[in-house]
Parts: C-alpha cells; structure tokens; sequence
C-alpha cells in the first residue's frame, strides 16, 4: 500500500512539474534572445514566494527539510498536493531529492540523477520518484 501511494506520489510530482504547479519567473513569457545583455539594477537576491503557505526562495522551501544547505544550488523547487520537493546542485555535481510529506512531515533526502534537461529521478526503498 504504502508503495503504491508513493507511486501516486511520484506521478503527481511529475504531472505538477510539467504543467507548471511552480510558479518560475521566466515561464511567464518568451525567452529573451541569445544576444540579451543583463538588465542592470541591484545585484540578486533571495526572493521569497509568499504565495500560499509554503513560501519559498532560491534554495528551496523556507523553513523545510525540502531546502538545500550551504553550498548546495536548487535547480528544481516543486510543490504537489501532498509534498514539498526540491533537488539540489551539489558542489561535486550530483543531485539530491529533497522531499517532504505534507500529511506528517516525513523527509526523504536521498541522490538523484538527471535524465537530460531538467528531468530528475531519485530512488528509495523500491519507490522511484520522477520530476
């Protein structure tokens, strides 16, 4: 049972990244061409997502286990109906899924491989987890 609804799980995942459950800046309109030179203004920062009650930044979930620690990078932040998910960059090039259960705050931290562009596939205890 409980294998079969991390499958739902992971499908969710899936279903919720492709069609767009995070709201990413750049997916609002078309790309800027190759050529673009940076706009100028003040050096980036973290930029909180207030909206809904999971607010996030550019390492993840704010105050979560779904975040990454010190050097680590996220380069996918997801957020389904019943988890908070983000894979980190670590230094040495690898990835980690960082997921937590919204139903009990359970936390899964395991490695995660990139299958090509921003397609990420971790596995625990049997379960394969899709993004």
């Amino acid at each position: 049972m409980l294998c079969l609804m991390a499958g739902i799980a992971a499908i969710v995942a899936t279903l919720g990244f492709v069609h767009g459950v995070t709201k990413n800046p750049w997916a609002k309109g078309s790309l800027p061409p190759a050529d673009a030179q940076p706009t100028s203004g003040p050096p980036a920062t973290q930029t909180v997502s207030s909206s809904g009650p999971y607010p996030s930044d550019d390492r993840g979930f704010v105050n979560s286990s779904a975040r990454c620690d010190g050097p680590q990078t996220a380069v996918a932040i997801v957020r389904t109906q019943n988890s908070l998910v983000t894979i980190c960059a670590e230094q040495q090039g690898g990835h980690l899924y960082r997921g937590v259960r919204l139903s009990d705050g359970a936390a899964l931290n395991v490695p995660a491989e990139t299958t090509g562009g921003r397609e990420f596939v971790a596995r625990s205890q049997g379960v394969t987890y899709s993004l």
